[in-house]
């Protein structure tokens, strides 16, 4: 974009400018600094990557419940092409993308075909429990918490990039589950004034 807009436009005083101060704007990340479990820390890349992966794996999963399994089966309402569309309309774009490497304007702006047979993807999840493995993997990036020391583990933000089938598979989801908790919810039991705050 910046580059890109310098060579469109050398003579163009204002427009050298602006990209000037857009390239002043850019700071260099700082490299992380991982501790490791022996208090030390390390700039090892494979070395941070499995503290991190550690540090994180007993934080999300100390309390988990296991689920039991639940049999395929064949959806009472199946996933449409229209539900796909909708959500799909919904994303953000210029988001990062999964382990997929799928980014959501590639699904947003596809063809209706391409809505649908992703709706036929998670029809048949549902049917024969048989799944890709994108649909249960995320990537981790785990960010600098801004005022915390650089090295202990638990200082830093992570962000889990998922693929765009389970952003999609979300949206639908949480949109089906709204529509079937308002009708069993009355509206008199949802507290919608600031009162009991």
């Amino acid at each position: 974009g910046i580059l890109k807009n310098l060579a469109e436009e050398p003579n163009d005083s204002r427009k050298m400018y602006s990209v000037v101060k857009n390239i002043k704007r850019i700071k260099p990340q700082k490299a992380l600094q991982i501790q490791t479990e022996s208090g030390l820390i390390t700039n090892d890349e494979h070395e941070q990557a499995d503290n991190i992966a550690n540090f994180f794996k007993q934080l999300f999963y100390k309390d988990a419940e296991q689920y039991p399994d639940i049999e395929p089966t064949k959806m009472l309402q199946p996933f449409t092409q229209k539900e796909v569309t909708e959500a799909a309309a919904h994303m953000k774009n210029g988001t990062s993308p999964g382990v997929d490497d799928i980014r959501v304007e590639l699904v947003k702006y596809a063809p209706e075909e391409v809505h649908q047979e992703i709706a036929n993807i998670y029809n048949h999840i549902a049917e024969t429990g048989t799944y890709p493995l994108e649909l249960t993997h995320g990537l981790l990036a785990p960010l600098q918490k801004p005022g915390k020391k650089r090295g202990p583990p638990e200082n830093l933000r992570p962000i889990t990039l998922l693929s765009i089938l389970q952003k999609v598979l979300s949206v639908i989801l949480m949109k089906r589950l709204r529509s079937r908790i308002e009708r069993k919810i009355p509206i008199n039991q949802a507290d919608t004034s600031q009162d009991n705050q």
